[in-house]
């Protein structure tokens, strides 16, 4: 396996009857919104490495996203009942600049955890982003037609396609 390193809470509290939820990117802003206000839950948060300064109440694990034996070995150790899947690189400018680091984050990971999640059982939420759509018009839902204008926007709809696959 592939985990780098992992912390565990020492939480008096944990109980070993709470369903488990995964955060992935768990250091970025969504993820780390979903990780303060999720309740009743045994947090997992996954990123590239754990911080030096992590919540006692989150199970932090550093984990390649892009080897799916990896992923599927996180969730089944761990007996994980969902994940939000917030890991991307969402800046457009980047993107743009480093497209195979795009690919790589925004469509191959997702890959990783679809197939992961799908071969183990597990619920998945991925997270995706307005950029799908080209702002001609407010107020998509998710049955528009996509139309990204920017290389980021098209990561995701490629990610997109591929979980709903």
């Amino acid at each position: 396996m592939t985990t780098i390193s992992t912390r565990i809470s020492d939480n008096p509290e944990s109980n070993p009857h709470k369903r488990k939820l995964a955060v992935t990117g768990a250091r970025g802003f969504v993820a780390g919104s979903i990780l303060a206000q999720a309740e009743g839950w045994e947090l997992h948060a996954v990123s590239r490495e754990v911080p030096a300064q992590a919540p006692s109440w989150v199970r932090w694990h550093a984990l390649d996203s892009g080897d799916g034996s990896a992923v599927a070995d996180f969730l089944r150790e761990n007996s994980i009942d969902a994940v939000i899947h917030c890991a991307a690189i969402a800046n457009i400018d980047y993107c743009l600049a480093h497209p195979d680091e795009a690919v790589r984050a925004n469509i191959d990971m997702t890959c990783s955890w679809a197939h992961a999640c799908a071969s183990e059982g597990v619920r998945l939420v991925h997270v995706s982003t307005d950029n799908v759509f080209d702002g001609a018009r407010g107020m998509y839902t998710e049955a528009d037609a996509t139309n990204p204008v920017n290389y980021y926007g098209e990561t995701k709809v490629e990610a997109e396609r591929i979980v709903a696959e």
